[in-house]
């Protein structure tokens, strides 16, 4: 709101991620309360937005919205280094030089014909010409280190975790929970009642109801991780009946739970 060219979040120590700060890196303008009022205010988001950690962790889709550079002085105190020289001051010095090298480098590559043509990223597909041009001259990709954010994204290695838990107990049956919670009683030590707790831990009060599972579940449906996708449909009685997909495996045939 007040029109900062950067925002930093600094020294996070919590899991970073959030619809908002998500909306905020992939939309033009968004609407924002004002702290203290019930007023809603259109701001603009062309901001640099950085955050800073020690092993940083994000969480959710802001993964695929996030470009990691690490910094590694091999030092256990690095704030008591002797630089010879002053960053700031040198960047401020430089900036018209470093800012025309950086456009020579875009123009560069446009008059040759964007000769390195890359897959897009989804929602950035306009700065895929910095990165394009990057790699043409031989350097890294930046974008490859989104894929080790969203690999170490916690939540989707914790659903992973439970669609593998889900295949050994169920496999590619289709179930509705009131048959899970009775399977898990009857056995409680069966693959079953494992994957009734692992359910119960991901609701909100840790407990297993259908409503609560229920709501988890709706979040992840239809979204494929580790190969696996889950797959919800009402049956004639309107029940919620749940299966856990392969794509590309031929279908498992439904029989008593």
């Amino acid at each position: 709101m007040a029109g900062d060219a950067v925002l930093v979040i600094d020294n996070c120590e919590r899991p970073l991620g959030g619809d908002t700060l998500c909306s905020m890196l992939t939309s033009e303008v968004i609407a924002s309360r004002i702290l203290g009022k019930s007023e809603m205010k259109q701001v603009l988001t062309n901001v640099l937005v950085m955050a800073t950690g020690n092993n940083l962790e994000v969480i959710g889709d802001l993964g695929r919205r996030t470009l990691v550079c690490r910094i590694d002085t091999g030092v256990e105190r690095p704030d008591q280094i002797d630089h010879s020289f002053e960053l700031i001051e040198e960047v401020l010095v430089d900036r018209p030089r470093l800012v025309t090298a950086a456009l020579t480098v875009l123009r560069a590559y446009v008059v040759a014909g964007k000769p390195n043509r890359m897959i897009p990223m989804g929602s950035f597909e306009g700065w895929n010409l910095v990165r394009e041009a990057l790699v043409w001259l031989g350097e890294e990709d930046p974008a490859v280190t989104r894929e080790s954010v969203i690999a170490d994204d916690p939540r989707k290695n914790e659903l992973a975790e439970l669609f593998e838990l889900w295949a050994e107990a169920i496999g590619g049956r289709s179930v509705i929970l009131a048959e899970l919670a009775d399977e898990a009683a009857k056995s409680p030590r069966s693959k079953s009642a494992a994957l009734h707790q692992a359910l119960a831990e991901r609701t909100y009060k840790q407990v297993f109801n259908t409503r609560s599972v229920g709501r988890y579940l709706a979040k992840h449906k239809d979204r494929l991780v580790g190969g696996r996708v889950l797959r919800c449909e009402d049956d004639p009685s309107g029940v919620k009946r749940y299966r856990l997909e392969t794509p590309g495996a031929p279908p498992a045939i439904d029989a008593p739970f």
